[in-house]
């Protein structure tokens, strides 16, 4: 290969992962986000003692309720992955055994992150907290989804360049690992993405139901 189309290639790679970072921060800079005292501006979130405990509980547990959903899917995605992968990963050889390797790899990293995280559902308390409480912790889920979805796009990217350059090298090792990569990229990005839709959906939907009341000086809100 000559030195102009490496550079060629190299060049093509860096606008995919730029491509990726710019989807992650298009989703955390998405129109109509949450906003309160925080950032000293009026908000139907001031005054949020009108509206009810039950009403913020219920809100926390739908929240909690969806996660653990996701998270269980995540982890039966990471076991199934690891049951299948470490055995073949055994019986192979080439091209195969390291396409197995890295899926198994991968998915104990996703079997710990989902095991943690339901551990951490079964410590929360739906009942704890006021409603800009309840509505940041939703908030701050969006973002960190939002760059997962950034990142999952650049584990494709990344999959694809070492896959390409398996087969212009003859390594069983990248043929192996670059599909992996974009199988085990694909997956998340779908997951993460459905999760943030939903996420966000839920959250929007909860904010269209406090109406905004007169409060002396400032604003309140209550449930309708």
């Amino acid at each position: 290969m000559g030195w102009l189309e490496m550079k060629r290639e190299k060049s093509s790679w860096k606008k995919a992962f730029l491509a990726a970072g710019a989807v992650g921060l298009a989703l955390l800079l998405w129109p109509g986000e949450a906003r309160g005292a925080q950032g000293g501006e009026e908000s139907p979130m001031t005054g949020a003692h009108e509206v009810g405990a039950e009403q913020v509980r219920q809100f926390n547990q739908e929240r909690i309720d969806r996660n653990r959903r996701a998270l269980k899917v995540l982890l039966g995605w990471a076991a199934t992955n690891v049951a299948v992968g470490v055995p073949a990963a055994i019986a192979t050889e080439g091209r195969q055994q390291h396409f197995f390797e890295m899926t198994a790899a991968w998915n104990v990293v996703n079997g710990a992150i989902a095991g943690a995280g339901l551990v951490g559902m079964s410590r929360e308390d739906p009942g704890q907290g006021d409603l800009w409480e309840a509505v940041g912790a939703s908030h701050s889920l969006e973002k960190v989804l939002a760059l997962n979805v950034g990142l999952n796009m650049a584990y494709i990217a990344a999959g694809g360049f070492l896959w390409e350059r398996g087969l212009r090298t003859e390594s069983d090792r990248l043929r192996g690992y670059g599909p992996a990569m974009m199988i085990q990229g694909g997956f998340l990005l779908g997951f993460d993405s459905i999760l943030f839709v939903a996420t966000r959906r839920h959250r929007r939907n909860f904010e269209l139901r406090l109406q905004p009341i007169p409060q002396g000086v400032g604003v309140g809100v209550q449930w309708r």
